[in-house]
């Protein structure tokens, strides 16, 4: 890669990530993440949709969540979020 391309994609890059909303972990989302979320989730995944949630409350935003995962989306859903691919439901699961 030249240094112009590299220069370019770090570019690039940097304007993604200031793209980009990073919430900090704090003890809300874990101590909302420890509750019921509409099934049994794996800690990091508790934390990832406890996130999407609290960002959508707080800005007044419906958002889209992402995840392959079939018991995240299912428990996306269950806390009234979106979700993507929906593959899911047209597999009938």
């Amino acid at each position: 890669m030249s240094e112009q391309d590299f220069a370019l994609r770090t570019e690039e890059l940097h304007a993604l990530l200031a793209a980009v909303d990073q919430v900090p972990l704090s003890k809300v989302i874990l101590k909302r993440a420890g509750g019921p979320l509409g099934g049994s989730l794996k800690t990091l995944d508790a934390i990832h949709l406890v996130t999407a949630m609290l960002w959508s409350e707080s800005n007044g935003v419906s958002i889209l969540f992402l995840t392959h995962d079939r018991q995240l989306a299912n428990a996306a859903r269950a806390c009234g979020l979106t979700v993507y691919p929906d593959s899911i439901r047209q597999q009938g699961v």
